[in-house]
């Protein structure tokens, strides 16, 4: 920065007018080379966003040529701005080259470190296995199967299959944003959960690896980075899913969608409380707009009632069966008296959601609580399902 300047007093100059406009030399490189990489990242959306309104003006071969060399262009300009930005005083007569398989190195290591870290956390009953081919709706994406023979197992390498991604990619040493450079490969974390092979509703746990990589640690990630959504058509196809179709088991992957859909709600809640300085009136308008909430959050309450009280009815149903296991099954009806307290208003809740502001904190705690007790009840409940399943289709045959 300056560094065409003939004098000392010109210099200053330079960096004054840089400081003034939000650059400062110690940080200007980190900043330029961030901007470029969030313009290689949006490139092929703007491409894509300006061949839907004006494709059809331009030949098909010339667009694409011209996408091809946009691409080209901006990513030149990232190799040569990194020895640029970082290394001025060094010479290098292929930057281009350099810089471009210095990325695809620290691609290839990680890819590697990641495959070995999996391959040790895998056994017998539990398989997990990388994928680099997934694409998220026109997004590329580092993809992570996990295949297991018991669902609680899912859930058990969730955490160990987190902290290896995430200490893998932050060991990449981040002086000129090449850790961040990354997310040019792979714009999110998706991590696919499958029980003997099959999915189980054509979900994912899907995490935007910026995020992943600014944390100094995976357990500062908030909860609803850790929330399965449904995985794109595309993605089934390249993964080449299959899912597992029965009933119970639409009704047992439910009651957690219920339980999470009344947590978002009164986390929302729970935000109108958390308003700075709320004065009489505010506070006035505050509690009017949860009244006419109140109509809403009783619909949903009532939904995630009823979908406990189908669950129940399913453990009874299943206990009457020959050869049921009836310690899981005892664990399942008290789970299942826990998660009507967990997600009521209040322990002694019998009436229609009414809750004043001051009540959001104890309600909402509960209903963290119960997120995580219903995930343990659903895997056991899956568990019953598909057994059934298998030993059915083993009968049959």
């Amino acid at each position: 920065m300056g560094r065409l300047a003939k004098t000392r007093a010109e210099r200053q100059r330079a960096l004054q007018v840089a400081q003034d406009n939000g650059l400062h030399p110690d940080t200007a490189p980190r900043q330029s080379m961030f901007h470029l990489i969030q313009a290689a990242k949006y490139l092929p959306k703007l491409q894509l966003e300006f061949r839907r309104l004006f494709g059809r003006l331009i030949p098909a071969t010339t667009l694409q040529a011209l996408e091809y060399e946009e691409q080209d262009i901006l990513n030149d300009i990232l190799a040569l701005w990194r020895w640029f930005a970082f290394a001025p005083h060094i010479v290098n007569h292929l930057p281009r080259l350099h810089s471009r398989k210095q990325l695809e190195d620290v691609v290839d290591k990680c890819q590697s470190r990641i495959h070995k870290g999996l391959q040790r956390l895998s056994t017998a009953s539990l398989r997990l296995s990388l994928r680099t081919d997934v694409i998220w709706n026109q997004e590329p994406v580092l993809s992570i199967v996990l295949d297991a023979d018991q669902t609680l197992q899912l859930f058990q390498v969730l955490q160990p299959t987190l902290e290896l991604v995430h200490r893998v990619l932050r060991s990449v040493n981040d002086n000129d944003v090449t850790r961040y450079g990354l997310t040019l490969r792979w714009e999110h974390l998706v991590i696919v959960p499958i029980l003997a092979g099959k999915s189980l509703g054509r979900t994912a746990w899907h995490i935007v690896m910026s995020v992943l990589l600014s944390l100094d640690s995976v357990a500062d990630l908030k909860w609803w980075n850790r929330i399965q959504i449904e995985l794109p058509e595309n993605a089934v196809t390249t993964l080449m899913l299959t899912e597992w179709k029965q009933a119970d088991q639409c009704n047992v992957m439910k009651l957690g969608e219920e339980v999470l859909k009344l947590r978002f709600m009164v986390a929302h809640l729970h935000d109108i409380k958390q308003l700075p300085d709320l004065d009489i009136e505010g506070y006035e308008i505050a509690q009017h707009y949860i009244q006419q909430y109140q109509e809403v959050l009783s619909k949903q309450f009532q939904a995630t009632l009823d979908a406990i009280a189908w669950m129940a009815e399913f453990v009874n149903h299943v206990a009457k069966l020959p050869q049921s296991d009836q310690q899981t099954l005892t664990m399942l009806e008290e789970g299942l008296q826990e998660l009507t307290t967990d997600v009521s208003p209040t322990p002694d809740f019998s009436q229609q959601v009414e809750m004043p502001l001051a009540m959001m904190d104890s309600w909402l705690t509960r209903l963290e609580a119960a997120s995580n007790k219903v995930l343990v009840l659903q895997a056991f409940a899956s568990d019953i399902i598909i057994h059934q399943m298998l030993d059915t289709n083993e009968e049959s045959a």
